[in-house]
């Protein structure tokens, strides 16, 4: 989680900055990379807690007593917490887009994560029909990329699984005539690099959708809250060197 917290600002800015320097952005926002994932950690602390909180009442319902109403109950109670989960969903949705919105502030403005999602929240107070839009097409673009990427991942599958398991029948057939036995000693490394190969494989099919997604809130918050100061073309050295000049 918080390697991926880093990756965050690693993505957001080789998209503003169209310009890849792993290592160096990789170094440059571990601090604010580990300020997200404390934020990411106490976000999934509450929300087990609040799906513990919703999964009670079905365990109460489950240690009632048999009787005439047991099953008008049960299956209130599974619509009840199907509802409550779906509420709970679009909230997760809600937070996890303001805490997404926060990175390029945080960058940007070179402020905390904490202070970014603050003022992404009074961006909101003050201009919150714009979003609400962008939430309703965000949802529809992200169901059309969900189904695009299910069918490349799903032809990726293909292309990489039946070799392998191709390759595997043959090794097996071919160590079963010699290692009678031990065939495993030989098959247990090589279905070991493939699962490597097939997760590389899944994780660079996959790249492109989440990229775009990323690029499409960029390009909304350019926009949306033009006060960050996204520099599209120039990334956060831009920034520094503004910085530098206006102290002097």
């Amino acid at each position: 989680m918080y390697i991926s917290s880093v990756m965050e600002f690693v993505l957001v800015e080789s998209l503003v900055s169209n310009n890849v320097k792993f290592w160096e952005y990789t170094r440059r926002f571990l601090g604010k990379g580990f300020h997200l994932f404390l934020i990411r950690i106490a976000t999934l602390l509450l929300s087990l807690l609040v799906l513990a909180v919703i999964v009670l009442p079905f365990i109460f319902i489950n240690g009632m007593p048999s009787g005439d109403h047991l099953w008008l109950s049960l299956i209130g109670g599974i619509m009840m917490i199907v509802f409550l989960l779906i509420v709970f969903v679009l909230i997760a949705s809600v937070l996890g887009s303001f805490i997404g919105m926060s990175i390029p502030v945080a960058m940007y403005r070179n402020i905390g994560v904490v202070s970014a999602i603050l003022e992404v929240l009074r961006k909101f107070k003050l201009d919150w029909q714009q979003i609400i839009v962008y939430w309703v097409g965000r949802a529809v673009l992200g169901i059309i990329v969900g189904i695009v990427a299910l069918i490349a991942v799903m032809l990726a599958l293909l292309v990489t699984l039946i070799p392998f398991l191709i390759l595997d029948l043959i090794v097996y057939f071919l160590l079963s005539l010699v290692l009678s036995g031990s065939e495993w000693i030989v098959l247990v490394p090589l279905v070991l690099v493939e699962v490597i190969l097939f997760i590389i494989a899944m994780a660079l099919v996959s790249m492109p959708f989440g990229a775009f997604l990323k690029y499409h809130m960029l390009s909304f918050m350019e926009k949306w809250y033009p006060e960050a100061g996204i520099p599209f073309g120039q990334g956060i050295d831009i920034n520094i060197e503004q910085a530098a000049v206006s102290s002097t």
